[in-house]
Order: C-alpha cells, then sequence, then structure tokens
C-alpha cells in the first residue's frame, strides 16, 4: 500500500479557512494559482491554510499543497481529485512522474478532467511528517518481537521513533488520521467551487474514498475505488487476510518463472520455492554492497527479503517512473541473492530531509490512528507469527499490516479512527460507485473488495483476473472501463470479470 512521493521547496500563496457552521454560509477562499510550479512541476500549484485539528479550528493551522493539470476543453467533466494511497503517498510524486515520462493518465480523461492531486497531511509539500532518521534505522526485526527481549527491544524503538516524531514535527502527528484528511478534502473541493467530489483513490487511498464518502454522501460525484482495504477487518484478520492474498500472488510469481525461461530463476535445477525458502529461512544472513549515493543496510535478512518482495510484486511489467521493476528484474535480484548479493533487496537507510523517508514516516503516523494495534505483549506477537507460519509459510505472515500491527504498540498518539463498519444509513445516500480489484493482488485482497462491496448497496464490483496491485495504470481493458464510467458515466455490469 505505500507510495512514493517527493520533497522539494515549493513557494505559494497560502490561503486560510474561516470555520463556519454550513457551506454556504459565507464565502470560501479561491485558490491563487501560479504554474509553473517553484519545484519545476509542470502543473499549476497553490496552497490552502487548513486547520490542524478540525473540532478546534483555531489551535493552529498548517499549508496544505493543491496541485492542478487542466484540461484544454472548455465543457470539461469538471475536477477530478486522486490518491496514491501508501499512506504515505503523494499527489505531487505521480506529476513528478508524468514529468518524467511516466503514463498515468489516460488521454481521454485528461481531455475531460482538470486532474487535481492533493499531497495530504503530513505528506509531500503538505508539512510532512519529520523523524530521526538514525533511530529509524535502528527498526528491530518484526519476527524478533515474539519473544519477550525481542519484544522489549521493539517496544524501546517504537516509543523513541514515535516520540521523535512528535518532537520533529509538531501537534500535527496527533491528527494525521483519515476522517481529518478527508475534512481536507472537502476544504478544497469548496474552494474549488466543485459540486461534486469525483475521485480516483487506489490502495489505501480507497480509505479515503470510502471515509469522505460516508462523511459526505450528497457531495459524492463519481468515485473510483481501485485496490480496497476493508476497515471493518482488524486484528490478526486483517493482518492474515493480506498475508494469504500476497501468498497468492507469489504462487503466481513461482508458476510464472518454473514456466517461462526470461526469469533468472528458470532451470537451475531446484523449484523456485526451495531457492526463496532458502533465502527467506529464520537466520539468514546475506551481505549488500551499498555505496553512499544508495545507502543501505549492509546485511540482509530473511525477513528483510519477504517484506521488499511483497511491494516488487505490485506490477508484472516494469514502471520506472514509479520506482517499480517488474518480475523480470525481480527474479535477477532473488538469483543474485541466491549467489551473495542481495543488494537489490536490501532496506534503504533513512537520511534527513529526504522526501522517500517522510513518506515512511508519515505511514506509521497515519496507520497508528487509523489501525493502532490490539497487539501489546510478546505472546500476542507470538501468536500472530505461529499463525502466519501455518497458513502462509511463504511469507510467514510478515506484510504490512503486521509491520503496523507490531510498530503501533507504545507509539505515542492516541488510537483516533479505529476500524469499524461504514454507516448503512449514510452509505445508502452515496450515489453509484466502481470498487475495482485484481484477483492476485499481493497487498489489498479481494477479499476486503468484496467487503467494502457489501457495506456499499449503490457499489459496483469490477475485477480484473490479472496480478499486481491496483489496476488504473496498467492500461488495459479495466483502466478503459474505470474510463469510461469517469468521463460518461457508463457503469460495468455488477461483477464483471476482465482480463486486462
Amino acid at each position: 500500500m505505500k507510495g512514493l512521493h517527493l520533497l522539494l521547496p515549493l513557494a505559494s500563496t497560502a490561503l486560510s479557512w474561516s470555520p463556519t457552521g454550513r457551506e454556504g454560509a459565507h464565502s470560501y477562499p479561491k485558490i491563487t494559482w501560479t504554474h509553473p510550479c517553484a519545484n519545476g512541476l509542470d502543473v499549476e500549484c497553490g496552497f490552502l491554510s487548513v486547520p490542524i485539528d478540525h473540532g478546534h479550528p483555531h489551535r493552529g493551522s498548517f499549508n496544505l499543497a493543491i496541485f492542478r493539470l487542466k484540461t484544454n476543453r472548455t465543457d470539461s467533466a469538471g475536477s477530478l481529485f486522486y490518491n496514491t494511497g501508501g499512506p504515505g503517498g503523494s499527489a505531487s510524486s505521480w506529476f513528478q512522474a508524468m514529468q518524467n515520462g511516466g503514463q498515468i493518465w489516460s488521454e481521454k480523461l485528461l481531455a475531460n478532467y482538470d486532474i487535481i492531486g492533493v499531497d495530504p497531511r503530513g505528506m509531500g509539500y503538505s508539512n510532512p511528517v519529520v523523524c530521526d532518521p538514525e533511530i529509524f534505522n535502528t527498526k528491530p526485526q518484526l519476527l524478533d518481537a515474539g519473544d519477550d527481549g525481542g519484544f522489549a527491544q521493539t517496544l524501546a524503538f517504537n516509543k523513541a521513533f514515535g516520540k521523535s516524531c512528535l518532537d520533529r514535527t509538531g501537534a500535527l502527528v496527533g491528527f494525521m488520521d483519515s476522517v481529518s484528511t478527508i475534512k481536507d478534502f472537502e476544504l478544497v473541493r469548496q474552494a474549488l467551487g466543485s459540486d461534486k467530489f469525483h475521485y480516483y483513490g487506489m490502495s489505501y487511498g480507497t480509505v479515503l474514498g470510502q471515509t469522505y464518502a460516508e462523511t459526505y454522501p450528497d457531495k459524492v460525484g463519481r468515485m473510483i475505488l481501485d485496490g480496497a482495504v476493508d476497515r471493518r477487518s482488524v486484528g490478526i484478520g486483517t493482518v492474515m487476510t493480506e498475508a494469504v492474498t500476497y501468498q497468492a500472488t507469489m504462487q503466481v510469481f513461482f508458476d510464472w518463472c518454473e514456466t517461462d525461461p526470461s526469469c533468472s530463476l528458470h532451470g537451475q535445477g531446484q523449484s523456485v520455492r526451495s531457492i526463496f525458502s532458502n533465502l527467506t529461512a529464520r537466520g539468514t544472513v546475506l551481505p549488500a554492497s551499498c555505496s553512499a549515493a544508495a545507502p543501505c543496510r549492509p546485511q540482509v535478512t530473511g525477513e528483510d527479503i519477504i517484506l521488499t518482495f511483497q511491494p516488487a510484486l505490485v506490477a508484472q511489467d516494469p514502471l520506472p517512473s514509479l520506482g517499480l521493476p517488474g518480475r523480470v528484474l525481480l527474479s535477477e535480484a532473488l538469483a543474485q541473492a541466491a549467489l551473495g548479493n542481495a543488494t537489490l533487496l536490501s532496506t534503504p537507510l533513512a537520511r534527513a530531509n529526504r522526501s522517500a523517508d517522510t513518506a515512511r514516516y508519515s505511514y506509521y503516523a497515519v496507520a497508528c490512528q487509523d489501525y493502532g494495534t490490539a497487539l501489546k505483549t510478546a505472546a500476542d506477537v507470538r501468536r500472530v507469527l505461529d499463525v502466519g507460519a501455518s497458513l502462509t509459510p511463504w511469507n510467514k505472515g510478515l506484510c504490512e499490516f503486521l509491520d503496523i500491527a507490531v510498530t503501533c504498540i507504545g507509539w505515542p498518539t492516541k488510537l483516533t479512527n479505529p476500524p469499524r463498519a461504514l454507516d448503512p444509513a449514510r452509505v445508502a445516500k452515496v450515489p453509484p460507485m466502481l470498487i475495482v480489484n485484481a484477483f492476485f493482488d499481493p497487498e489489498t485482497s479481494a477479499a476486503w473488495a468484496s467487503g467494502l462491496r457489501e457495506q456499499i448497496p449503490n457499489a459496483v464490483s469490477l475485477w480484473r483476473n490479472g496480478t499486481g496491485h491496483t489496476s488504473y495504470f496498467l492500461h488495459g481493458d479495466t483502466s478503459r472501463a474505470m474510463d469510461d464510467f469517469l468521463i460518461d458515466g457508463t457503469m460495468p455490469a455488477d461483477n464483471t470479470i476482465l482480463q486486462s
């Protein structure tokens, strides 16, 4: 679920928001756009001053960064907001990817919508969460938290890391929940003068979409949730649902490797599963050749390989502009590791004032307020690890939500937006929306997409019979179906299955 983003200085006018009882009670500020942006992005950019705490708007504010790519049409369909997930992903990173030659949106969509990207609170250019990189680089292994000594080390790290985020960022760290974020989005919608909130959310961006829809059902326009998260799932249920879909996607990768000569592990005289199991066995430690330009942990454990392997399965084909290697390069990384060089599977070290690291920090700041953890002791962690080792032995239950559950133990801010079902009375008012998922997604399970569909009566499920995380950027039949819905409202039949 983790996203990409950049952090460069950007200057614009910050417009303030004055609280009021209801929309229309006063004139909302308009955003003054500048073009190009001070950071070199060839789009329009601006800021909106929003409250740190929406419940107490006079207790401080920060500048929310907003980016717009305008269509040339005067009869456009309006503004399309998007969020890349993470949590921690920034809209500005996708604009940067487009500028670097990456194809994100279809030409058809760009011709019909102004594309609106908001760097969510604590991310990108919107007052990014800053923590101590030296502390972060000492993050313990998740598997070690299942014994008393390892748990004590994990708890000490979590408290020190979380405190460093509070000390270096300030009060915003306590207001990183998704409810606060969608209230920011609503203020941007009002400032733009848009009648409806048209939205494409991928991965964790689907949490923002469903939260907005529940909170402001009468403002929802055309909404797509791609790679869905079902927030009813909590605790070990969340971890194991993700671990199972991760293992199912691993199976697809292993099957491809066994049959396709383009896989670097093909025809090695040993099954790919056996090679992977040997690389990820408990106690395995492999060297990595780090450079000053790209520092990494000099030793790579089996746990490191499993946690690096999961996001690397996001796309079968390489997407360099989004930092996705594709399966051929991933197989080469495994082949090099099998020969004793695990550099391509190593964990990058955090550095001061680097955008990729602030994305990692905000990931935990959001997750610990949206999910928190039910784990309180080493025995709690060990129970989850034992179940994971039994049900998903290839990944041992290691996945992003296990990382969240373990790292949120002792986190310094309160759980403000705990997992729960959507309010049925409110979501019943939401117009038809599209929920999209691949059957073999390494991060967001088709079970979550189905569970979210159960809660939203006017939603339609669209499935892609393939592998990888989310579907729009593949620009296949599923992407074209999403375009048709966003542009002219054409909705596929519920439970349509597409092949690309």
